[in-house]
């Protein structure tokens, strides 16, 4: 299964219902052990079966969250890799001829492809998300055991690389946040390690000597806020993940920007690991559990709320009013 993407968090982009067949080659997956678990699709199971099954079929997808957070975290924790990772693209209106002409004319210049034409012959396009994610896909170079040896370029709408640039200056300005950062000595760190017999993939923003950092777009980065954010997200599972990952024992920190420039950094203490371990424990359990019993009854995994509150004496899963 496709590791996670870890500026995807799972209710950003709104719900999109799932198709049946991808559902069930899921499901199949799940049923024959070839899966692994992240932090973010964990998360969205602690949520319902059936949003840890939407999650998963659009964990991949490019979206417009998942572009400005790689492009605040390129420009913070990789400058230097910026201009050949991404092409700014002008602001245009794309619903017009010469919006699609200008879109159609970058396209085809960095993949080397033509599109087709109208009677009149302007550019037909597909949609921008669509295009950005072909190009993207297009000047990826992998190698043959499968490693990604170029990420691929990233068509960065021009208001999208303003947006970005000011977040990435404020993380960078701000007193608490720059001091996290100026730790770093390594980033972008894939991890994978075991825990309660399921494999955990994922990847680390950021880390240093005894320390690890992940960087959030929050839609409100001010300190209660961010703070509702991160345990409401349990986000401490996310750090307990790194942590086991990469030996016990670090500081780990969560870095906040959002829209308005405002940053925050917040650190976790042992107790929130310890209870990331608890937690994720008994959800891990649970999920191996319904795995099992989708062998007999494959739409268990649709259930909503009701499967938290399914018991002997509440089959149906019926919340009661009290």
């Amino acid at each position: 299964m496709d590791e996670q993407n870890p500026y995807l968090l799972f209710d950003d982009e709104g719900y999109i219902e799932p198709k049946q067949e991808e559902k069930d080659a899921l499901i199949d997956k799940l049923q024959s052990g070839d899966f692994s678990l992240s932090y973010s699709s964990l998360s969205a199971f602690s949520v319902s079966p059936r949003a840890f099954i939407a999650y998963k079929l659009k964990e991949r997808a490019t979206t417009k969250a998942m572009i400005l957070g790689e492009a605040v975290h390129c420009k913070v924790l990789e400058p230097d890799t910026f201009a050949d990772r991404y092409y700014i693209a002008p602001t245009v209106n794309a619903a017009t001829s010469e919006g699609k002409n200008t879109w159609a004319a970058i396209y085809m210049d960095l993949t080397g492809d033509t599109l087709p034409q109208n009677k009149v012959g302007n550019y037909v396009i597909p949609k921008i998300d669509d295009l950005i994610a072909a190009v993207k896909l297009h000047t990826m170079k992998v190698s043959e055991s499968g490693h990604v040896l170029h990420p691929g370029i990233t068509i960065l709408p021009g208001a999208v690389n303003d947006a970005a640039e000011m977040r990435a200056r404020m993380l960078i300005k701000n007193r608490a946040t720059r001091w996290v950062i100026d730790q770093i000595t390594e980033v972008e760190h894939p991890i994978s390690f075991d825990f309660c017999g399921i494999k955990f993939k994922g990847r680390v923003d950021g880390f240093g000597r005894n320390m690890i950092c992940d960087i959030k777009n929050m839609p409100d980065a001010t300190l209660k806020a961010a703070k509702y954010t991160i345990m409401g997200r349990k986000m401490y599972w996310q750090a307990f993940c790194y942590d086991t990952a990469l030996g016990y024992g670090h500081d780990c920190y969560i870095l906040a920007v959002d829209g308005n420039g405002e940053t925050s950094a917040h650190l976790f203490d042992k107790n929130h690991l310890e209870k990331s371990a608890l937690e994720m424990g008994e959800y891990c359990e649970q999920f191996k559990a319904l795995i099992e019993e989708s062998f007999f009854d494959s739409s268990v995994w649709d259930q909503s709320q009701d499967f938290w509150l399914r018991s002997e004496y509440n089959p149906q899963g019926i919340n009661v009013l009290k």
